[in-house]
């Protein structure tokens, strides 16, 4: 369990103090500005969850049959789009589908997921998918692929050297 931050009222003050009194909307500016300084670097992070799935995307291309991408730039557009989607639609769909997702013990959400990544082979013009369920059945791999990626990267990055 994480200790609570304890950051968020500091720099809430922070913004209240540098912004001019009465006027909200620099207090909030000042807050997100500082609260994105504090968290650290979201441009990095952005990236490299980015270039994790369109690693991903890459090995299930190489496994899959049914999935095609053209070029390069149509793999890392996929991947920014598909990331975007997942930020924005994909909390959307599943509280629009929740009745059927506990229904279903959460097993709709890989539907979902193949719905999404459909779309995006709708909208990428270089990335091809056969039909919907090599989408549900590649967005699982994706999943998987891009979950094994992470570990090694954070089994990597927390080791320390005592």
């Amino acid at each position: 369990m994480r200790p609570p931050d304890r950051t968020l009222p500091l720099l809430y003050n922070s913004a209240l103090a540098k912004s001019p009194p009465g006027n909200y909307h620099c207090v909030l500016w000042f807050y997100c500005r500082d609260l994105i300084i504090a968290k650290g670097p979201c441009l990095k992070r952005f990236l490299l969850r980015t270039l994790i799935t369109a690693a991903a995307i890459f090995v299930v291309v190489n496994i899959l049959p049914g999935i095609k991408i053209d070029s390069p730039i149509s793999l890392i557009v996929t991947a920014i789009l598909l990331g975007l989607l997942n930020a924005v639609l994909r909390p959307l769909l599943i509280f629009l589908t929740l009745p059927i997702t506990v229904l279903s013990f959460g097993l709709f959400i890989f539907i979902i997921n193949g719905l999404i990544l459909y779309l995006v082979s709708y909208l990428v013009p270089g990335f091809k998918l056969a039909n919907f369920w090599v989408a549900v059945l590649a967005s699982v791999l994706i999943s998987i692929v891009s979950w094994i990626i992470n570990w090694l990267i954070s089994d990597v990055s927390t080791q320390r050297n005592y």
